[in-house]
């Protein structure tokens, strides 16, 4: 199957004594990951980040789907007439993502993402937080991702040791914003023996988060990075600009790069969407760490 996407690499950095090389991960949307593999393997990061969206679980075990479950908190403060023109968008997305399943090659039961995390964590260890299309993940699902070896910090956080960084990674769950976020406001206050050379690394999967996590204490200067996915760089691109994201509307201003210094977002690994992409190649984002008074 032909996949093409490019490895897209920034260097963020730090005033700490660290060094780190993180590869962003994000929206692969359970398609055979084979050649995005061999890239990894290429890349030799120390951390490999899955900001959401590597699987499907978009309906509940029951069967009985609610596609509007979560478009409140997305359309937060819109008027009446453009939250029902997202709904509509958001039906579409969802069906063409069904019709395309198999033809992108999709199991039916996730084994190209499990495939996947049993594979990138011989890379390196992986670390994995969950996307809306990973909102009805189940008891089975989180024992499946435990056995591949990965991390899933579904609004948790750890710390560990990677490249020559401490470092505290946590992953808000794309809902998290709506439930209890004492872990995050502990996440960005949390001190070390050792705090200089900590790094904070939030997987996030939705950029429009990021100012929203101001309203529940979260101070942004207290995380060196943020890295999310789900816009799938705006989709169709003119002239260099991103057209539509869900979450944002249209020409959204936070669906690729980099921006402040700290929010990565990736155009993602797959087409799981109701247009197809245009001028809008698929990306593997590598990141680079580097310290700038210290070698």
């Amino acid at each position: 199957m032909k996949w093409d996407f490019v490895i897209t690499r920034y260097t963020i950095p730090t005033n700490r004594a660290c060094r780190l090389r993180i590869a962003l991960v994000a929206d692969l949307h359970d398609r055979p990951c084979e050649p995005l593999l061999g890239a990894l393997r290429e890349q030799q990061p120390d951390v490999i980040a899955v900001a959401g969206d590597l699987l499907e679980r978009f309906t509940p075990d029951d069967g009985v789907f609610d596609a509007f479950e979560d478009l409140d908190q997305q359309t937060e403060g819109y008027p009446a007439w453009k939250k029902a023109f997202y709904h509509i968008l958001y039906h579409l997305d969802a069906l063409y993502g069904r019709l395309h399943k198999i033809k992108r090659g999709e199991t039916q039961n996730n084994m190209n993402a499990y495939a996947f995390l049993q594979a990138s964590g011989q890379i390196a260890p992986t670390y994995y937080a969950l996307g809306n299309h990973e909102r009805y993940v189940n008891d089975t699902d989180r024992a499946a991702i435990s056995a591949t070896g990965a991390i899933l910090l579904d609004n948790a956080f750890i710390t560990t040791q990677a490249g020559t960084c401490l470092l505290q990674i946590g992953g808000l769950s794309s809902r998290g914003l709506a439930g209890d976020t004492s872990w995050l406001v502990d996440f960005c206050n949390t001190e070390t023996s050792n705090d200089a050379a900590v790094m904070k690394v939030l997987l996030c999967h939705h950029p429009e988060y990021y100012h929203r996590l101001e309203r529940v204490g979260v101070r942004l200067s207290d995380i060196d990075l943020i890295l999310s996915g789900h816009a799938h760089g705006g989709q169709m691109r003119l002239f260099g600009k991103p057209l539509f994201a869900p979450g944002q509307g249209f020409f959204p201003k936070l669906a690729d790069g980099v921006h402040d210094g700290r929010l990565v977002i990736s155009r993602g690994l797959s087409d799981t969407a109701h247009t197809p992409r245009f001028n809008n190649p698929m990306e593997l984002v590598m990141i680079d760490i580097a310290a700038e008074n210290h070698t």
